[in-house]
């Protein structure tokens, strides 16, 4: 796999020596050249820190990667401004992957354009300052309630905890759960914990990920802490880490101090739970989603319904590198799962165990839920 790695950067590197042997045009822009020099920064950087690109760079061949680099070099001639470069290393950052491989920008973004006239209005769409990320719980019946967890992200785990302390008596008194989960990106794994201290009473089992040590690996894994305020759950997850990164040679896989490849969880329940549980999915549940489906699809009172989850699950813990332009921050994987390559979840995403079919219009999400309660206390999925 290192020979394949080299021969790649060889081809890549020539490939660039080709697009600069060319005599650059005047209209050329130095933002054009901070594009290429981006663009150029990547292949060597994430076949080195990576934990998926090796793998990718053995499954989808040299010359894939070779044509999406020049289509990126080509594409970035023709920049004025350094704001058009992120939709061009984002595009190629998809060719190795499409999930778990980012891109943010430091820079402020180019202004919308003034709509020209004749436009036809696409309708409104909510813009991130007005969708909610906050759980949210509402009683359907008094056989069912709905739990709605819109994201795992850490600076929500508190108002997660707090909503199920708060509505504790709801909780205890309902015996059908329908906890909704589509469209939740992911987060961090201990913002959902105490859903499955609440949802499972036997033990479940987590197959964990090791990490790739390399110098820009452990420093990524010390600055991403303080990126989270300091969190006492990533500083204990953290330390360790780093710890053991710097006790192997570059290039090695290591657990995090004290940790195994599988450990068995022991649920902390508060002496109850519901009777059943339907988990509603999509392809928008993703990263920590998708590991929360794989321990709570473990109890036997459990059910996944909807459609498969997003494939992002393989390669994980994202890391970020500034980019030489400073323009850019690349985020990228640092840990692969040990379920790998015996249970991928990036090629099909985890597969509901009823699924339903994808259907349009304002009430398609609401009619779901309907349909779940409606099975969960009736036994029948069709109207009466």
């Amino acid at each position: 796999m290192k020979r394949l790695a080299q021969t790649f950067l060889s081809s890549t590197l020539l490939l660039l020596t080709a697009c600069n042997s060319t005599p650059p045009s005047p209209a050329l822009s130095s933002a054009a050249v901070q594009c290429q020099q981006d663009l150029a920064f990547l292949p060597g950087f994430l076949l080195t820190n990576d934990t998926g690109a090796t793998e990718h760079l053995a499954q989808k061949g040299q010359l894939h990667f070779d044509t999406a680099m020049s289509t990126a070099l080509t594409q970035a001639e023709t920049i004025g401004q350094l704001q058009e470069c992120h939709p061009i290393i984002k595009t190629y950052l998809k060719a190795w992957r499409k999930g778990h491989l980012g891109l943010s920008t430091l820079i402020e973004p180019l202004p919308a354009p003034e709509p020209e006239p004749g436009d036809k209005p696409e309708g409104k769409h909510a813009t991130a300052a007005e969708i909610s990320y906050s759980p949210q719980l509402e009683p359907l019946s008094k056989e069912t309630l709905l739990l709605t967890v819109p994201t795992f992200n850490w600076q929500y785990a508190d108002e997660l905890k707090q909503l199920l302390v708060t509505e504790s008596e709801t909780l205890k008194a309902t015996p059908n759960w329908i906890l909704d989960v589509r469209r939740n990106g992911g987060g961090s794994d201990s913002t959902y914990r105490p859903l499955l201290d609440l949802i499972l009473t036997d033990q479940y089992i987590v197959t964990g990920a090791e990490f790739l040590a390399t110098p820009e690996n452990a420093k990524a894994q010390q600055a991403i802490c303080a990126k989270m305020g300091n969190d006492p759950d990533c500083i204990a997850f953290v330390t360790p880490l780093v710890e053991a990164m710097a006790g192997v040679e570059p290039g090695s896989y290591v657990l995090p101090q004290g940790a195994t490849a599988t450990s068995y969880w022991t649920p902390e329940n508060p002496g109850y739970s519901p009777d059943r549980v339907v988990v509603l999915i999509d392809e928008e549940c993703g990263s920590s989603c998708e590991q929360f489906l794989l321990a709570v699809r473990q109890g036997m009172n459990v059910k996944l319904a909807g459609r498969s989850s997003y494939g992002a699950l393989d390669y994980s813990n994202m890391r970020g590198k500034l980019l030489p332009s400073g323009a850019f921050e690349l985020y990228y994987a640092t840990s692969r799962s040990m379920r790998l390559p015996h249970q991928p979840v990036d090629i099909t995403g985890i597969i509901p165990d009823i699924y339903l079919a994808p259907a349009e219009g304002e009430d398609a999400a609401r009619n779901e839920v309907i349909m779940m309660q409606r099975w969960l206390e009736t036994g029948s999925f069709e109207r009466e």
